[in-house]
């Protein structure tokens, strides 16, 4: 009976369950060399990521964003002093806008990484994620050739547009052209165009600056008296849009409206007709100013559609672009106090209650203009 019972202890020490959940153990003590230091491997980028296992998120999900950023961080963009971005932006006032832009970018397309290790224990993952910088620098270079393809193009569509004065399609095909290379603005495109060679990043946004020099922009009337109660005709002005040289009206321009001084309430968005004018739509002041402004100018962003990014929305705020301003020199309202006095229901001659409004009743930045109605003080 004794060696029955000893037989037992022994194959209950030796438990696969027991034994399984001791090397598990002792694994997860063990933390991998890439945990505590990261891995310097001069042909690949290299990208650690973590996350806490709380119940509360999809930890492998949020590991395998953390190690992916990490592994952008890695990626530099150099900016060519020969690049657009040092043509429009020489107090490097949004260089590193467009770099943080493009990291992002870089993020989403980021493609061909692999997974080296991962670790976990009971409250923590981590993931282990490399990319051949060669194989990067690949992918890279064919994604490049591919846009300058594409947006010279559209570069020479718009070239074409241009000469034949249809400047709105123009500025369509330069802003597709544009849109294919504008990852690589930070760097020197050199192509052959027309028996010379040019840099195409530059080339089309220096080419849609001398298409908007030749547009000129006006509004009639130019300045308009009007009260801050706007009634429906108290305001009719008119945008006008023709090349300079020729006096061509522009159609189907984009214009933008808005307040530069002042406050109220202007519909935003035109569109030039086939005279190239657009009718201002303006239904509200509502700042106390008596000189207000309100600017129109080309829309660039009207170009982009809804797919406009946060990169041209950089360059399109560097251009200058036609514009032009309507100045409203704004009245003070006239208030209308009338009176009736009565005593008994008999008219008084006196006036006691209307003489002292008028001594009492000052309101500023208000003209009042006291009369002898037949009805008791009615307010306008």
């Amino acid at each position: 009976m004794k060696r029955i019972v000893f037989f037992l202890l022994i194959f209950s020490g030796c438990s696969p369950s027991v034994t399984n959940s001791s090397l598990k153990s002792k694994l997860q003590s063990v933390k991998p060399d890439w945990l505590t230091s990261k891995p310097i491997q001069p042909s690949y980028y290299i990208g650690i990521g973590h996350s806490v296992k709380d119940g509360t998120n999809n930890y492998l999900q949020s590991a395998k964003n953390s190690a992916l950023e990490d592994l952008v961080s890695e990626i530099k963009v150099n900016i060519s002093s020969t690049s657009v971005l040092s043509m429009i932006d020489a107090n490097k006032e949004f260089q590193e806008r467009y770099e943080q832009i493009i990291k992002t970018t870089v993020a989403d397309e980021i493609q061909e990484y692999e997974q080296v290790d991962s670790w976990e224990d009971d409250r923590n993952y981590w993931l282990y994620y490399r990319l051949s910088k060669q194989r990067y620098k690949d992918i890279k270079d064919q994604l490049k050739r591919d846009a300058v393809a594409q947006g010279l193009d559209f570069f020479i569509k718009a070239k074409e547009s241009e000469r034949r004065s249809e400047f709105v399609l123009s500025l369509g095909f330069y802003y597709q052209g544009f849109r294919a290379i504008e990852k690589y603005l930070g760097e020197p495109i050199r192509i052959e165009f027309e028996g010379k060679e040019i840099l195409l990043t530059n080339e089309i946004i220096a080419s849609m600056q001398l298409l908007l020099d030749k547009i000129e922009l006006t509004v009639s009337p130019a300045e308009i008296i009007l009260n801050r109660r706007l009634a429906q005709n108290d305001l009719s002005v008119s945008a006008n849009a023709v090349e300079k040289s020729s006096r061509k009206a522009i159609g189907d321009l984009p214009l933008s409206a808005f307040f530069e001084k002042g406050a109220g309430d202007v519909f935003p968005n035109y569109k030039t007709d086939l005279a190239g004018q657009a009718k201002i739509l303006l239904t509200k002041i509502s700042a106390r100013d008596l000189e207000q402004t309100v600017a129109v100018k080309v829309d660039m962003m009207s170009f982009a559609g809804q797919q406009g990014s946060a990169i041209y929305s950089l360059v399109a705020d560097k251009m200058v672009v036609p514009k032009a301003t309507i100045l409203m020199k704004v009245q003070r309202p006239l208030v209308y106090i009338t009176s009736v006095e009565k005593s008994l229901g008999v008219d008084k001659s006196n006036q006691q209650l209307t003489n002292r409004i008028k001594i009492t009743w000052p309101i500023p930045d208000l003209n009042l203009r006291m009369t002898r109605p037949k009805q008791s003080y009615p307010w306008m």
